[in-house]
């Protein structure tokens, strides 16, 4: 048996060196076979026999696609930021609104919820300024000072009604009606007489004067209403500028406030729908004083007169509440 047993351990370790061999020769092989392949494709391998990447351009890309990702990024930032600002900056809506609402708001009008059932003067001569406003403008423009319309012995514009009517609808609606009537006393310089059988107001040189200049303070959207609060600013707290000018009148300089009601008709236009008073601690429900004063009428190449007309005040630029 021992003899069995010299043989068996004879023959076993010249398995396992004939394994070692086999293990050698094989990563010899491969060796070889990588030396090969990369002597034969030097270009696919750096000059420390690493093997390059398919795509040489793929990190440069890939870096390039990360930056135009991050610039867009910030550019959609700020173009919502633009959105904001814009949507939140109501310039243009309050300039628009207070062009519209001015022949008003200089006459300090009484509130009221229903056009037709309000008989103002105020209402009637916001209607007029409209009128004698537009022939002012174009008889500067054209520089001739001659009226388009008929002038009085007097020296009084003859204005259809048929105009002041339309002037009407514009500011309160198409099914808003005027109620006509003289508006003054009779033989007063700044009285404008009202004519049913010739169809006309005669319209005199003369004007009347608010004490109060107005500034919209708030704009509010309410349905298809926009809520406008205007303040109205007594003439003696406006100062003037270096250049003589007078300086817009703010809010916080308001004696009073009234809330205008307004909705759009169609894309351009508006209506005012109605005035209602703000009464709040410290703020006055006065109404306005009208001082009349005689204007001397300006002669013209024909001997007509140009028709006086109350200057507008300024709106001002304030934050949307």
């Amino acid at each position: 048996m021992s003899d069995w047993k010299k043989v068996e351990h004879e023959v076993r370790p010249s398995k396992n060196i004939s394994d070692e061999k086999s293990v050698k020769v094989a990563d010899k092989a491969s060796q070889s076979t990588d030396k090969t392949e990369e002597q034969s494709n030097p270009k696919r391998y750096t000059s420390g026999g690493r093997r390059k990447g398919r795509h040489s351009f793929a990190a440069p890309v890939g870096a390039l696609v990360l930056l135009l990702s991050v610039v867009g990024l910030i550019s959609l930032i700020n173009l919502g930021i633009t959105a904001v600002k814009r949507a939140r900056d109501d310039a243009p809506l309050r300039a628009e609104l207070y062009e519209f609402l001015l022949p008003v708001m200089q006459y300090d009008p009484e509130p009221f919820t229903d056009i037709n059932k309000t008989e103002q003067d105020s209402l009637l001569l916001a209607a007029m300024w409209q009128v004698t406003e537009s022939e002012r403008i174009r008889q500067l423009r054209d520089s001739d000072g001659i009226s388009s319309y008929p002038i009085d012995d007097l020296g009084r514009m003859m204005v259809p009604v048929s105009e002041i009517e339309n002037s009407y609808a514009e500011l309160f609606g198409k099914d808003a009606k005027a109620f006509h009537h003289t508006i003054g006393e009779e033989g007063m310089s700044f009285t404008l007489e009202y004519d049913q059988k010739q169809g006309c107001y005669y319209v005199p040189s003369s004007s009347s004067t608010s004490i109060y200049m107005t500034v919209i303070d708030t704009i509010k959207k309410k349905g298809d209403n926009y809520l406008v609060r205007v303040g109205y600013v007594r003439t003696t707290k406006i100062g003037r500028d270096e250049k003589g000018e007078l300086v817009d009148p703010t809010p916080d300089m308001a004696e009073k406030f009234q809330i205008y009601t307004v909705q759009r008709v169609g894309e351009t236009k508006w209506k005012l729908v109605s005035i209602a008073d703000e009464k709040s601690a410290g703020i006055s429900d006065k109404k306005t004083v009208v001082d009349h004063t005689k204007d001397e009428p300006s002669p013209t190449t024909d001997g007509t007169t140009t028709p006086s007309s109350t200057a507008p005040a300024k709106a001002t630029n304030t934050v949307l509440k």
